[in-house]
């Protein structure tokens, strides 16, 4: 883990931590717009099942201070679609001003969906994506 993710977020710069109503537990991967954490719900009535929780980069908030209001928006809207091709959206928060997205947690094989070769090329890809409604 890269020990600079945290540097600039108002939560701990150790896991685990908590962020609203969750539990991040390890950094599952990092992307250009944020962190994606393993983890879980926590206080009474949670049901400890663990989930991904995508957390905005602290760098882009910064860099943009409506951001933060349309990545709660898009991925409020995201949460409607209900595809069995598509992750579904459990929970839309924000704590201490940070935007976060809790999914369900997909178990993968090897390096997830990055490492794997892909099997058609972009016309093929295009089609598959094409008949999702």
């Amino acid at each position: 883990m890269n020990p600079e993710l945290f540097q600039h977020y108002p939560f701990p710069n150790k896991l685990p931590c908590d962020l609203g109503r969750y539990r991040l537990e390890s950094v599952l991967g990092e992307g250009g717009m944020g962190i994606v954490f393993r983890g879980h719900e926590v206080g009474a009535g949670a049901v400890r099942f663990s989930v991904a929780i995508k957390v905005i980069r602290f760098e882009l908030l910064a860099g943009s201070p409506a951001l933060a209001a349309d990545v709660i928006r898009e991925a409020r809207l995201a949460a409607e679609l209900n595809h069995p091709n598509i992750v579904r959206t459990q929970y839309v928060g924000e704590d201490h001003g940070i935007p976060y997205i809790v999914s369900e947690l997909l178990r993968s094989e090897g390096a997830g969906l990055a490492g794997r070769p892909s099997d058609c090329g972009e016309r093929a890809a295009f089609s598959h994506a094409s008949k999702i409604y």
